[in-house]
């Protein structure tokens, strides 16, 4: 923006400017950012993996859901990954279908 002044009267003149570039951040940026091992990310992963797991077992028929259906949902974590964070009380065939009971034993 410019700004001109003739006989006491200001008048303002938005241009544009080639090449001009700014960097920097509109307000303060408070949020916690941890690590990529920190115990936070570990259960909100496992939170995520449970409530997907709730979900596709709710959906189903029959009450179980296959590993291998799982996998599809989170490919960057391995099957037993996965088997210990859900913590697999229920049957578990030797085709990795998995059935999650209430009980805490």
């Amino acid at each position: 923006m410019s700004r001109q002044t003739i006989n006491g009267h200001a008048t303002y003149y938005i241009r544009s400017i080639n090449n001009l570039f700014t960097v920097g951040q509109v307000l303060p940026n408070e949020s916690e950012i941890a690590g990529p091992h920190a115990r936070k990310n570990t259960n909100t992963a496992k939170t995520r993996l449970m409530i997907v797991a709730w979900l596709l077992i709710q959906k189903s028929k029959d009450k179980r859901i296959k590993l291998a259906t799982l996998m599809k949902y989170f490919p960057d974590q391995s099957e037993l990954q996965m088997r210990q964070r859900l913590k697999i009380k229920g049957n578990v065939s030797r085709r990795y279908s998995v059935v999650m009971d209430d009980a805490d034993d």
